[in-house]
């Protein structure tokens, strides 16, 4: 199911939203939303960070963030900066599925420039972990944020692009000129996709 809006005027943002539906479900909205404001809780810096239930293991490019108490923080989702792809588990019975890119994709030049390294933090706001984010692609600058909710048998994260700036001659691609979110499945083999 897809629902887009056009953009309002802070922000474009996207919403994920994964259940085991057969193990493996995937829902995607990508709808218009106001950016946010307001980051609290716990101090990013050291490789693990644990603030309410969130963990977040910054350790190598690919965050590891969990979800939990105690010494228990079952892995949930993972959070690759050196390409802006992030990866939800719904349950902790369930395997990844379909990344999310959360850095614009667009063709130019004849040229398709897809996932970038990204700088960022994080917090926690409320009961949410919150990953505010920026980077560079093809001579565009872009800013976005984050926002993971707590698992529940299902886990939801909401991209929101709240800038992206610089000039680029897009191609001619109906549909496929400019994504600000998109969503990346992979082939296994001809009986089986990763979403």
């Amino acid at each position: 199911m897809l629902c887009w809006e056009p953009p309002a005027k802070r922000g474009i943002a996207g919403v994920i939203l994964l259940r085991p539906a057969s193990l493996r479900g995937l829902l995607l909205a990508a709808c218009a939303l106001l950016s946010t404001a307001g980051c609290g809780g716990g101090t990013p810096g050291s490789s693990v960070f644990r603030g309410g239930s969130w963990s977040v293991d910054t350790g190598s490019a690919i965050w590891v963030i969990g979800y939990g108490s105690g010494n228990s923080f079952p892995q949930f989702a993972a959070l690759d900066t050196t390409s802006g792809y992030l990866r939800l588990i719904p349950t902790t019975q369930s395997d990844f599925g379909t990344s999310t890119i959360i850095v614009p994709s667009f063709w130019a030049g004849g040229v398709y420039y897809q996932g970038a390294a990204i700088t960022a933090t994080h917090s926690v706001s409320g009961n949410n972990l919150v990953i505010p984010f920026n980077g560079t692609l093809g001579g565009l600058s872009f800013q976005g944020e984050l926002t993971i909710q707590p698992p529940n048998q299902e886990i939801t994260a909401q991209v929101n692009m709240m800038s992206v700036t610089g000039t680029v001659v897009l191609d001619n691609r109906p549909g496929e000129a400019f994504k600000p979110v998109m969503l990346s499945s992979m082939h296994i083999n001809s009986k089986q996709w990763d979403a």
